[in-house]
């Protein structure tokens, strides 16, 4: 279920519209960003940076934090809606959008109201929409992903600095590569992100992305990186440890086709940075739910879709635009970007 997740003000405010509050994902306010940057001849230069709740508000979680508190929302009986019920272990082979049918893999059907494709960069859902054949390719850098309990570094000298503050990020940049370390769970864990070049990513078109990967790659591609960096990696078990592609997608000319409609990376690919896959992700499920309000004919899902796609399209392509070459560190200095303020 991945690692860290960055929570920028798009997200906290769809978040907060879904009735979900930091608290309820134990996310940690980043306070204070400390960036590093380490010379060829192994110097540092390290800036600290005062982050102002006020003026740009950014909290850390996780995968399992967040995917906690939206089942939680999304099965509260006391809360509008019908019952959900979810069905595993079903592979979608097909498609019909203009009667909103699914065939299965194990020859059995499902028919509804409306098909909402949210399966991902792979979307099989994609295929059935007018120019969803679009490749998805793979940009250059890679991303190492892991979560590292906070109980394992207290009793090391050189990676107590990271736990000893609460709500301070650190990034390290050399040469290509760069690390971003930050809190999560309530202080209980930290997320790293390791971004580098990967100049064999065609040798790894068919890993997949829920593999353990090698902690001797890790350290491998971190040499030069600080003392206490490597030791922090030292900590990581490699069960733990995720060697992610970065994917990326040239936008779609139409989200929709029918009554089916794409959300999240299956509509719109994008970089893993600044949290906003998983707040284009957000920012599609609201619109939705206020287009197909209920009691929604059937007669209307089309035309109503095709509002969802013209206006969610124009939104997601200028994010995914704006994310393409920058980095997590970079993006307080790009909030009108996508932000509109």
């Amino acid at each position: 279920m991945g690692a860290g997740i960055t929570i920028f003000p798009n997200s906290l405010r769809a978040l907060d519209m879904l009735g979900i509050d930091t608290a309820q994902i134990r996310a940690v306010r980043i306070k204070m960003m400390i960036r590093t940057s380490i010379e060829e001849d192994g110097s540092a230069d390290a800036i600290e940076n005062d982050i102002d709740e006020k003026a740009w508000p950014w909290y850390q979680t996780t995968y399992q934090d967040l995917f906690v508190s939206l089942w939680e929302a999304a099965h509260d009986n006391s809360k509008p809606g019908p019952k959900i019920d979810i069905v595993t272990s079903k592979s979608v082979i097909s498609i019909d959008p203009s009667r909103a049918l699914i065939y299965f893999s194990d020859g059995t059907e499902a028919e509804g109201d409306v098909v909402i494709g949210a399966d991902g960069v792979h979307s099989v859902c994609r295929s059935f929409v007018p120019g969803g054949s679009f490749q998805r390719f793979r940009i250059k850098r890679h991303v190492f992903r892991a979560l590292i309990p906070c109980e394992r570094l207290e009793n090391d000298s050189r990676t107590i600095k990271f736990i000893e503050t609460d709500g301070r990020a650190h990034c390290y940049n050399h040469q290509e590569k760069s690390l971003l370390i930050t809190p999560a769970s309530n202080g209980q864990s930290l997320c790293i992100k390791f971004l580098y070049e990967d100049r064999m990513a065609f040798k790894n078109l068919s890993k997949d992305w829920r593999d353990p990967s090698s902690k001797k790659k890790l350290l491998r591609l971190a040499a030069g990186l600080p003392d206490e960096c490597m030791a922090l990696f030292e900590n990581i078990l490699d069960r733990d440890l995720q060697d992610q592609p970065i994917w990326d997608m040239d936008p779609l000319m139409t989200f929709q086709s029918n009554r089916m409609a794409l959300m999240g990376d299956a509509a719109h690919p994008m970089p893993p940075y600044c949290g906003q896959r998983i707040a284009m992700a957000l920012e599609d499920a609201l619109a939705l739910g206020v287009i197909l309000e209920p009691e929604t004919p059937n007669s209307e899902v089309d035309e109503r879709l095709k509002l969802y796609s013209n206006t969610r399209k124009t939104r997601a392509v200028a994010v995914q635009q704006t994310l393409r070459g920058l980095s997590e560190a970079d993006m307080r200095n790009f909030a009108t970007e996508f932000d509109g303020e």
